[in-house]
């Protein structure tokens, strides 16, 4: 019989509807008729009668007297505070904040990876986010723990092999067939693998060993030993990409070495946005409030204004009058507007067969995570917000219900990011709440802090250029685009560059840009001053071309590139704003100067 609910330590409304999820699954997979599927799941059939939600004593969302509740690294945007995902990293998260269980232990065998967890109060992100709920939209599977470990800066000298999750639910054949490099090693190289295969030839290959007696290849790795030894004592291990082993994505973020510690820029492909627009959270009302209509929470599927019309708790926002009158970008979203406490209202949420409920919220940095409202407090003048999680299976995506995490805490008055009013969701659906993340192509990876884009850990698989011939003709760096902002004085300041952007309806959007003439990529950073991901070509003596606001690098440093090749995707990295603010800043230099783009070519 299947359970009662999936989901376990979530609202009403989410425990009944995913629990018709797990019926649609049964059906989708053909596993039988014979297992009862309730339509509807009573309260008291969930928890109990007096069931109430536990919470982790003295949790962080209550700070007393800080502006923030998190060792978030921050960074400042027009006064709001924004986390620093280019330093962020999984181990910075606070503990969760409420209990909570997912149970697909019924149908494991039929998806790609279990599901299926249980969390406690207090428990660190990574010992509830799995390795498979990071496979559908990262590039982690392909990633090894070598490449992990400069990533997030450790040795894996130090790092004990058995505490690498994955490799306890291998087994022998398993491991060749993830390295299989290894075969060929004699045993008496392996050392961790003599433990198993006792009383065997030591200069015998693996593939020899097991030629003579097959029925060694179903022994596991999980023995007490594998902590006496380091990772590096496996030969190839440290090279195999993670998605190579068998059953992978059951292992929980901490079970990787390093892996809690990678930027999260790093980890989601630089699929977090911070464009959008500031506002002052004016004053925290709490549930006593009733009929909420002008709210800028919701959900993807639900969009972002979705009235409360039961009892509210919430932040009523303002715009200050020097955005709301700027000449270039004036700001009058979201002024005046409610953003609803998820413990007063739900909303749809997820998508296919795991489509469900979710706390109301918003998505201002991304769909990667939702940022829920969780509590306000009259009396002290406060908001305090979570983070929620999602996972996603072949036949569709949860809600975002893997939470709270304690965020951020903002005193009444303070600024507070807010996102963009009208962005498309990741799947399409309505719109506003946020930036959907940027899908990286094969190979590529965003341009980590501090540390050189294109060296050595950072391959770029995607062919872009050729000799580099210089033809002293200068072409257009997005062809068929528009010419959104000229190169001149706005708004008070000098704008030293030319911007281009694709219609959001135009299939080409947001696009890619091209080598403006032949020549050598000079430099790839990430640009502080507000140009975020950066490329800079030659092109001969005195002439330069820069490319600006890049969500993903196609181009090393020192590569010869041709006319017309691949730079980059156009982003909105860096201070990019307006409606459509993924675009490309064209920047020209002659001598050391910058110059109209316009004067040398025709637009």
């Amino acid at each position: 019989m299947i359970p009662a609910s999936i989901f376990r330590g979530f609202p009403t409304k989410t425990g009944a509807v995913l629990t018709r999820v797990v019926c649609g699954i049964i059906a989708l997979l053909e596993i039988g008729t014979a297992i009862l599927c309730p339509l509807s799941v009573a309260y008291s059939q969930v928890y109990g009668e007096d069931h109430d939600e536990e919470l982790v004593p003295n949790a962080p969302f209550l700070p007393d007297g800080t502006a923030v509740g998190t060792d978030f690294p921050l960074l400042e945007q027009d006064g709001a505070p924004v986390p620093n995902f280019r330093l962020l990293n999984f181990a910075q998260f606070p503990s969760v904040v409420t209990g909570g269980s997912i149970d697909f232990s019924s149908l494991a065998e039929d998806l790609p990876y279990d599901p299926s967890r249980v969390w406690q109060p207090g428990d660190p992100i990574g010992a509830i986010l799995k390795v498979g709920d990071l496979s559908q939209t990262t590039a982690v599977s392909s990633w090894s723990l070598g490449f992990i470990s400069e990533q997030a800066g450790i040795d894996l000298a130090t790092v004990p092999l058995g505490s690498f999750g994955i490799i306890r639910d291998q087994t022998l054949n398993d491991l060749l067939e993830a390295i299989p490099e290894l075969s060929e090693v004699p045993l008496a190289n392996v050392v961790p693998l003599s433990i198993i295969l006792e009383g065997q030839d030591p200069s015998s290959t693996l593939a020899e060993i097991l030629a003579q007696s097959p029925d060694l290849g179903s022994l596991t790795l999980d023995f007490e030993t594998l902590t006496e030894y380091s990772v590096l004592d496996l030969p190839g291990l440290s090279d195999a990409p993670l998605g190579a082993f068998s059953q992978f994505g059951n292992a929980f973020i901490q079970e990787v070495p390093g892996l809690s510690f990678v930027p999260l820029d790093v980890v989601f492909g630089g699929g977090f946005g911070t464009q959008g627009v500031v506002a002052i959270a004016d004053l925290p009302w709490s549930d006593a409030e009733k009929q909420r209509f002008n709210t800028i929470t919701g959900s993807y599927q639900e969009g972002f204004s979705v009235p409360c019309e039961g009892e509210c708790a919430y932040a009523e926002l303002s715009v200050p009058a020097a955005f709301r009158d700027d000449p270039v970008h004036p700001t009058v979203w979201p002024h005046g507007k409610q953003w609803i406490a998820g413990t007063s209202q739900e909303v749809q949420g997820g998508s296919g067969c795991l489509a469900g409920t979710e706390p109301t919220g918003r998505h201002p940095f991304g769909s990667v995570f939702k940022v829920v409202l969780e509590e306000t407090s009259e009396p002290d003048g406060e908001f305090y917000f979570a983070i929620y999680f999602n996972f996603s299976i072949f036949c569709g995506t949860s809600p975002y219900i893997i939470g709270p995490f304690p965020f951020l805490t903002l005193k009444e008055g303070q600024f507070m990011f807010v996102g963009l009013q009208d962005t498309p969701p990741p799947d399409g659906g309505s719109p506003g709440g946020g930036v959907p993340p940027v899908a990286l192509p094969p190979g590529t990876f965003p341009i980590p802090p501090g540390t050189d884009p294109n060296g050595d850990g950072l391959p770029d698989q995607i062919p872009s250029g050729g000799e580099g011939e210089v033809t002293g003709v200068l072409g257009h760096p997005l062809p068929g685009s528009v010419l959104t902002s000229p190169y001149g004085p706005r708004g008070g300041r000098f704008h030293s560059g030319t911007d281009f952007a694709y219609p959001r309806n135009d299939p080409r959007w947001p696009g890619t840009t091209i080598a403006s003439d032949g020549g050598t990529v000079l430099e790839v950073f990430w640009d502080p001053g507000g140009c975020g991901n950066t490329v800079l070509i030659a092109h001969g003596p005195g002439l330069k071309t820069g490319y600006c606001h890049l969500s993903a690098v196609y181009v090393k440093k020192n590569q010869s590139i041709a006319k017309g090749s691949p730079v980059g995707k156009v982003g909105a990295t860096g201070s990019a704003r307006g409606a459509n603010p993924e675009h490309l800043h064209f920047i020209v230099w002659k001598n050391g100067t910058k110059i109209n783009p316009a004067s040398v070519i025709r637009f």
